[in-house]
């Protein structure tokens, strides 16, 4: 099958549209800085060479929705109630 006419074909620069604005800068829990750089230039690198690709992406799911988040919060909660019942233990020898 050729590729003319196919979604994806290559065009020429001047047959170029602008391209679809960029989805907000993705929300990535728990990572290091330079991860969510790279990961932000790969979606401005993939917006550049097609437009067309972010133009049905859905809503990013809230932050606090997702299930790292989540067990990170419950995690959390549990080692900083270990650690008051620990230090009351020290505290009142028991």
């Amino acid at each position: 099958m050729s590729a003319v006419g196919h979604p994806r074909a290559p065009v020429s620069h001047d047959q170029r549209v602008d391209p679809a604005p960029l989805p907000p800068p993705l929300q990535q829990f728990d990572v290091p800085e330079e991860q969510k750089i790279v990961v932000n230039k790969m979606v401005e690198a993939v917006n550049q060479l097609d437009p067309d690709f972010f133009k049905f992406i859905e809503e990013e799911m809230p932050l606090e929705e997702t299930l790292e988040y989540q067990l990170m919060q419950t995690l959390t909660r549990a080692c900083v109630a270990a650690g008051r019942r620990r230090s009351i233990r020290n505290l009142t020898g028991n």
